[in-house]
């Protein structure tokens, strides 16, 4: 037995396998950012991962009346992609040092808001190291659970915090 706010009516037309994309990626990545993160109109966000639950995240944060989104990946079409749904900046991380590009582009700041979205411990540290003073990491992607994440402890800033978010 579900509760009614547990079902979706689907069209009969729609491919199961798109149907299943919206009822597990989207609702993670949009929730993430709208739910878990708490992200308020006019704060930035830089999402990391820009696979299907990263782009969802870019929506979300798009949704939620971010003022800054940035997209980091290594693809470029998935870059394409994620300014295509709400990213005003993105930032090739096979490319460019991510870190330093979130900061670049935030004048130095960093972001309110950092998305992991892949379940790798080094975009883990990226998002970290890219948080501005009082920022949140939003860990999303799942990792092995013997996983071990290490940074430079100057690297977090004052009154940061990580968390985790779950579908």
């Amino acid at each position: 037995m579900l509760h009614e706010n547990s079902i979706v009516k689907i069209d009969l037309d729609l491919p199961l396998d798109r149907a299943a994309l919206v009822g597990c990626g989207v609702l993670t990545g949009v929730g993430a950012a709208l739910r878990s993160a708490g992200l308020e109109a006019g704060q930035t966000v830089a999402v990391f991962g820009c696979g299907g639950v990263g782009l969802s995240i870019v929506q979300g944060a798009r949704i939620g009346g971010a003022r800054q989104i940035i997209g980091v990946d290594v693809f470029d079409n998935k870059l394409e992609m994620a300014k295509r749904v709400g990213a005003t900046h993105v930032v090739n991380s096979g490319k460019d040092d991510p870190v330093k590009a979130v900061r670049a582009l935030t004048k130095g700041a960093g972001v309110d808001h950092a998305f992991e979205a892949v379940g790798n411990t080094t975009l883990v540290r990226q998002a970290i190291e890219s948080l501005a003073i009082r920022g949140t990491a939003t860990i999303v992607g799942v990792m092995p659970p013997d996983a071990k994440i290490e940074f430079p402890w100057m690297a977090i800033r004052p009154e940061c915090k990580v968390q985790t978010s779950r579908m």
